[in-house]
């Protein structure tokens, strides 16, 4: 069985811009699985279209083929779990029909509201709080539709805790300041927020510490332009899968045929589930020095 390693290494061949387009369409479609999980996938066995582990298939009531492929996939707060395509198993006798998921996995779901946008806007403020991020919406007129930088002076933000039994909060230190142009609405400043939330989880700002993600300050501006772009994307199409690609990334796809040399596919996957999490809680728990945040 190849390592985990093994298998990012092989996901070299996306260097070329056609495949890495295909790899972001299936990372969107693939919907159910962490996108670093949907990474692992199409590496393994690109023209995948649901997996699920054997018992699941036993409780579907279908055989998986005995020389069927094993996919290698992470388990949530474990190691490794093995997975097989729908493909690769077939019905035992008075087995019930596929549910609609397996039948039409990749069908188009409605698009993103504004009620919605505002509520996964909400989410990524409040959660980027503990990262010490202070956002605000600001007039730029149309030059510029957002940064992150490093933020100057002392300054500080309450982060919830928990409010039950009583509300907890704590202060973090404001070490990163984040500024949406407020011509934005909707999806647009959304797509915004995420882009520059891309920039500080690909390590392009620094870090406050290494195992929370990398310091890859060292990265050129297209690349790191890049990532944040290519991390708008899949989060964005995770939540919209009629969202397009960003114009900047559509446009280097079309017009170069390999990918800046110093892009991390990694980088980008983890720092989109990192900011789907944030999206998925009213409120993620508080970072410890020193720990990853599936260590905490």
């Amino acid at each position: 069985m190849q390592s985990l390693n093994a298998l990012i290494n092989a996901s070299m061949r996306y260097n070329e811009s056609r495949a890495y387009e295909e790899l972001v369409a299936f990372i969107r479609r693939f919907h159910w699985y962490a996108p670093f999980n949907a990474l692992l996938v199409h590496i393994q066995r690109p023209g995948a279209t649901y997996v699920a582990t054997a018992r699941r298939w036993q409780d579907l009531r279908r055989d998986v083929a005995v020389d069927a492929q094993v996919v290698m996939i992470l388990q949530p707060f474990g190691p490794v779990m093995f997975v097989y395509d729908v493909n690769q198993t077939s019905p035992m006798p008075g087995a019930p029909p596929l549910p609609p998921e397996v039948l039409d996995p990749f069908v188009t779901r409605s698009r993103l509201t504004k009620a919605r946008a505002d509520n996964l806007w909400s989410r990524l403020v409040t959660s980027a709080v503990r990262d010490g991020v202070y956002i605000d919406r600001v007039d730029h007129g149309t030059g510029s539709a957002g940064f992150i930088a490093t933020a100057s002076g002392r300054r500080a933000q309450e982060h919830v805790v928990r409010v039950r039994p009583s509300k907890h909060t704590v202060s973090v230190p404001v070490r990163y300041d984040l500024r949406v142009n407020r011509a934005q609405r909707g999806a647009s400043a959304l797509a915004t927020l995420v882009h520059e939330l891309g920039h500080l989880y690909c390590g392009h700002l620094g870090t406050p510490d290494a195992k929370w993600w990398p310091d890859r300050r060292a990265v050129s501006h297209v690349a790191s332009e890049f990532e944040a772009e290519s991390v708008a994307a899949i989060v964005m199409q995770r939540w919209d899968s009629s969202v397009e690609l960003p114009p900047h990334l559509a446009q280097y796809l079309k017009k170069e045929s390999r990918l800046p040399a110093d892009v991390s596919l990694e980088r980008i996957v983890k720092s989109a589930e990192d900011i789907l999490a944030m999206a998925r809680h009213d409120r993620l728990p508080l970072r410890v020095q020193g720990k990853r945040r599936n260590e905490q």
